[in-house]
């Protein structure tokens, strides 16, 4: 137990969360315009795709139903994928701030 708790330390002092969060925004900067795009025309290309399938759905019921489903799990899908990616930086960041300002604790455990 001891050795498991000596492994993860670094990782949850304030220097740890620190370079994470330094690492995470590092990352985000350098490559989050490409994966944007790249997100972006998937999500368009896919939207697309889904209304073509309506569409042809017709006057069949089932495929109309499925078709409606699918639409609803792409649309809360890219709810949940925009709420993850814009949501992660931040919770890392208030981690950090949560960590510098209770680093007592740490040293504390560390007895």
């Amino acid at each position: 137990m001891n050795n498991l708790f000596s492994i993860a330390m670094p990782f949850i002092s304030a220097d740890g969360l620190g370079m994470l969060s330094d690492a995470t925004n590092w990352l985000l900067d350098n490559i989050w315009t490409f994966c944007l795009s790249i997100a972006g025309t998937v999500c368009a290309i896919w939207g697309i795709v889904l209304g073509i399938l309506y569409l042809k759905s017709g006057a069949d019921e089932q495929k109309r139903r499925l078709s409606k489903a699918a639409i609803v799990s792409y649309v809360i899908g890219i709810i949940v994928i925009f709420a993850v990616a814009t949501g992660t930086p931040l919770v890392i960041d208030m981690l950090v701030d949560w960590r510098q300002e209770y680093s007592y604790a740490v040293s504390f455990l560390t007895m």
